[in-house]
């Protein structure tokens, strides 16, 4: 195995395990009603998502343990031909949330951002990962394109 496929991995499994010891904390400290305030913009609360992104297709949880294993073994297959770093931040993120469905059948989502009485979408560290990795994704191509990089 080549060092930088070795380092992707690595960084894979620390991002996945990150992921995972978050969600953990979420389960044993919160309960399904507390809110932990850590900032006056950001609560911790506990929320289950049986859906993808702000809870899209919630009624169809065994379909969508497929779909997204089904792409995030695309996007294996697209990290291991790139070498790309954006992408290892997807798989990572798409890894940690198909964990979630496999044992718990929903995604542990547990943080609140919120402006005043507006909420976001309630997320976790995977949707955070697989967020970074798109918005760098864009940012590197972009750059490519107009012969930055």
């Amino acid at each position: 195995m080549r060092k930088r496929s070795l380092e992707l991995l690595i960084l894979i499994f620390l991002i996945i395990g990150f992921d995972q010891w978050t969600k953990h904390l979420a389960l044993n400290y919160l309960g399904e009603r507390d809110v932990f305030e850590v900032f006056p913009f950001l609560n911790f609360v506990l929320r289950w998502n049986t859906g993808v992104s702000f809870s899209f297709l919630s009624d169809y949880p065994g379909m969508l343990l497929w779909l997204n294993t089904i792409i995030a073994s695309g996007l294996i297959v697209w990290l291991f031909r790139t070498k790309s770093f954006p992408i290892t931040f997807i798989v990572a993120g798409a890894i940690g949330n198909i964990l979630d469905r496999i044992f718990y059948g929903a995604v542990i989502d547990f943080i609140d951002f919120h402006i005043y009485s507006w909420h976001f979408a309630v997320f976790n560290i995977a949707d955070s990962f697989i967020s970074i990795g798109v918005v760098l994704l864009f940012i590197i191509t972009y750059l490519k394109e107009k012969k930055i990089l």
